[in-house]
């Protein structure tokens, strides 16, 4: 007949590498692929989680990004805080100025 259920082994390997797949994705591969999209920093997209999750919960999570490119946008169109967004940017989208 079928066997339905897994011996513990291999239950605990799959569930190890589930939880290494998760972590490596939503730690390093998403916020590299939205830091190019929203043109933010992959460490910036990060800690804007973080800040905006902390300070509004799961709200600020969604909006967060969103919500770091309108600072951003501002800190570039202001003469005197014009280095702070550039520091929000990435790199390669300064180099060509």
């Amino acid at each position: 007949m079928y066997k339905l259920w897994l011996d513990p082994v291999t239950a605990l390997i799959m569930t190890t590498l589930l939880i290494v797949n998760c972590s490596i994705f939503a730690s390093f591969i998403e916020p590299q692929i939205a830091g190019d999209k929203l043109g933010l920093s992959p460490i910036v997209l990060i800690l804007s989680l973080m800040g905006w999750g902390v300070l509004w919960g799961p709200v600020g999570l969604i909006t967060g990004p969103v919500l770091t490119v309108v600072v951003r946008i501002m800190l570039e169109e202001s003469d005197s805080l014009r280095p702070y967004g550039i520091m929000l940017g990435k790199k390669d989208i300064y180099s060509e100025e």
